[in-house]
């Protein structure tokens, strides 16, 4: 005579093959298109198919032009801060550039430069074409700023100094 723990646990692993088995059947019937459509509910619901198959051109050709970038006209609402630079030593000069993201946003013309700077922006500022040593002192109004930190002093000659990452508090 057998005993029902035996019998049971034979039929539920039996039970468990079969489960096992329909499910990679069904899963592999999932691969041919006829089969998809009544195995799934969602390519009903997708709509009609798009076909690639017809040649896609453009009416007019392909032109590249050099623009202002949208991002600098339009005001952002990202979390921002300012701060400035001033040049020490020499008072001023139009050859020096500050770089935010490698690209070109004011000259020293005026001796200092008020920056809105982002978290996560790169400033440096673009010695390169003066041929003397040059001073700098970065001030963070306000505070609010990891890095750089209020006070910092770049000194540079000839060359790109780096006033570092930007770091919000």
């Amino acid at each position: 005579m057998h005993k029902v723990p035996d019998w049971g646990e034979k039929w539920l692993i039996r039970l468990v093959v079969v489960g096992v088995s329909i499910l990679i059947l069904s899963q592999i019937a999932m691969f041919k298109e006829e089969a998809r459509h009544y195995l799934s509910r969602v390519d009903r619901l997708e709509g009609e198919k798009v076909s690639f198959d017809s040649t896609m051109y453009a009416n007019n050709s392909l032109t590249i032009s050099e623009r202002t970038v949208v991002s600098k006209q339009i005001p952002s609402f990202r979390e921002n801060r300012s701060l400035i630079i001033r040049m020490i030593k020499p008072p001023e000069d139009r050859r020096v550039f500050v770089t935010i993201n490698g690209d070109k946003i004011s000259d020293f013309a005026h001796g200092e430069v008020k920056l809105t700077v982002y978290d996560g922006d790169y400033v440096e500022i673009d010695c390169s074409d003066l041929k003397t040593s040059a001073q700098f002192v970065v001030t963070v109004p306000g505070g609010g700023l990891v890095s750089p930190v209020d006070g910092l002093v770049v000194e540079t000659i000839n060359n790109i100094g780096t006033v570092g990452k930007i770091k919000f508090k």
